[in-house]
C-alpha cells in the first residue's frame, strides 16, 4: 500500500529504486517506487526504513534477557547475514527508544482504567551480585469486563512495605482507584502497604502460592499424589463439579435408555 499526495503527469516518468529492508527472516529486496514531481510515500514501509519493527522487538527481548551490548552484533548477524544493518549505534539507539517508551509507559495516566481485581507479586532476579539482586515489584489488573492489565511494573531492592507503598503512591498520584480485591501470596511488606494505600479494599490470599505453601510441608515422593487433592481455586472445582454433573447425567440417560430398549413389551 502507498500514499499518493499529489497527481501524476499523464508523461510523468516512473521509476524504481532497488532496496534491502532487514527482517527476521534475513534481507528482503524490495522496489521502492519513484515519480518525478509527486510525493510519494509508502505505508507498508516508511521512508528510510531499513528494518522491520519485528526486528527492533527481537533486540528488545535480547536486551530484556540480559544479552550485552558487545554481543548484539554477532549474534544478531550469525542469524540475519552479515548485510543487515546493525551497527553498534543502531543497537544502542533502538534499545534507547525502547527505554524512552517504557518511562513513557511508567509515567502514563491511570484516570480512565478502573481495576476491580488487582494482583501484586515480586520476582526476585537470579542475575548480579548478592548485595545487589533486584526485584521486580508486578501489578496486573483486571477490569468490569475480565480484561487483565500490566498496571506496573518496577525494579526495587526488596518486597518490603516501603517498596510497595512507594509504588503504590505513585500509581494513586496518577489517577488509579482502589481496587475492590487485591490479591497477592504472603509477604507481609505487600499487605502492610495494601492495607495501608487500600484501606476499604478487599485481600485474598493467592490460590497458587497457597497451594504451593502447603506442598512444600507434604514429603516430596507424595507431592505429585497430593496435587490433584489441591485444586487450583474454587473456579477450577465448580468446573470439575459441572464436568461431573455432566457426565453423571449422560451416564444415567444412557441407562434409561439402555432399560427401555430391554423392556418386554
Amino acid at each position: 500500500m502507498s500514499a499518493v499526495t499529489a497527481e501524476a503527469p499523464a508523461s510523468a516518468t516512473v521509476t524504481t529504486r532497488n532496496e534491502r529492508v532487514t527482517s527476521t527472516l534475513g534481507p528482503i529486496p524490495i522496489r521502492r517506487p519513484r515519480v518525478r514531481g509527486v510525493q510519494h510515500e509508502s505505508d507498508l514501509i516508511p521512508k528510510f526504513r531499513r528494518r522491520l519493527p519485528s526486528i527492533d522487538k527481537t533486540i528488545h527481548q535480547l536486551w530484556i534477557e540480559g544479552l550485552a551490548h558487545r554481543d548484539f552484533e554477532p549474534t544478531l548477524r550469525g542469524l540475519l547475514e552479515s548485510e543487515a544493518p546493525l551497527s553498534a549505534s543502531t543497537i544502542a539507539r533502538v534499545n534507547a527508544e525502547f527505554g524512552a517508551e517504557f518511562d513513557a509507559w511508567k509515567r502514563r495516566r491511570l484516570d480512565s482504567d478502573h481495576f476491580v481485581y488487582l494482583w501484586g507479586d515480586g520476582i526476585h532476579l537470579g542475575a548480579g551480585p548478592e548485595d545487589e539482586r533486584r526485584v521486580l515489584l508486578v501489578l496486573i489488573g483486571a477490569d468490569a469486563r475480565g480484561f487483565k492489565h500490566l498496571v506496573a511494573l518496577d525494579e526495587a531492592m526488596s518486597e518490603s512495605e516501603l517498596s510497595w507503598i512507594e509504588l503504590f503512591e505513585d500509581l494513586k498520584q496518577r489517577g488509579l482507584r482502589e481496587p475492590s480485591l487485591v490479591i497477592a501470596d504472603g509477604a507481609n511488606g505487600m499487605w502492610s502497604a495494601a492495607t495501608k494505600a487500600f484501606p476499604n479494599a478487599q485481600q485474598q490470599r493467592c490460590w497458587l502460592h497457597k497451594i504451593r505453601n502447603v506442598l512444600d510441608k507434604v514429603p516430596e515422593k507424595q507431592q505429585h499424589g497430593s496435587t490433584p487433592i489441591c485444586d487450583p481455586s474454587p473456579c477450577e472445582r465448580r468446573k470439575r463439579g459441572s464436568r461431573t454433573d455432566r457426565n453423571a447425567r449422560e451416564v444415567s440417560a444412557a441407562r434409561v435408555s439402555k432399560s427401555s430398549r430391554l423392556r418386554p413389551r
